[in-house]
């Protein structure tokens, strides 16, 4: 499956899930708008978990509304698709999944990380182990249980 077409199943999520039965509440809205080669694939609106990942949400927030040193996730690219399982994107250094910043310095603490990945459609931070969080985030595109408690969530599609 190509990246265009990934893209196209993660935005037909949003029209899906539905979020009941969470017991995590939306603090704040952000959305992005997905283009590929010019073209516009939709947009994404993310719901954020500010209460459970204070820090997260704002490093987010910040990142996507007024950037780190001219740096934001405009323009950035997914530069990790994964068929059945997640895209990955955020690297707003290198743009290749290598780079890594925050708000807070290179790399930041983990929060709540009692959410289970229990359906498609979650965004988290993509790290490197404990404590490496930065600007790379994912959003499943399939129930991803094995990374319950390894990653930040902070927010649902």
């Amino acid at each position: 499956m190509n990246i265009k077409n990934l893209l196209l199943f993660v935005l037909s999520l949003l029209h899906c899930l539905a979020v009941e039965g969470l017991s995590f509440t939306v603090t704040s809205k952000i959305y992005m708008d997905v283009k590929h080669q010019k073209k516009s694939l939709g947009r994404i609106v993310f719901g954020l978990f500010g209460k459970n990942s204070p820090k997260t949400v704002t490093n987010f927030r910040h990142i996507c509304l007024r950037g780190i040193n001219g740096s934001t996730y405009v323009g950035s690219n997914f530069h990790r698709v994964i068929n059945r399982f997640l895209i990955q994107g955020g690297d707003i250094i290198n743009g290749d999944g290598t780079g890594s910043t925050s708000i807070y310095g290179d790399y930041f603490e983990d929060e709540d990380i009692e959410i289970e990945h229990n359906r498609p459609g979650y965004l988290g931070m993509a790290n490197r182990g404990p404590d490496t969080n930065g600007c790379q985030f994912y959003v499943t595109t399939v129930a991803a249980q094995w990374l319950n408690g390894k990653h930040i969530m902070k927010c649902n599609i």
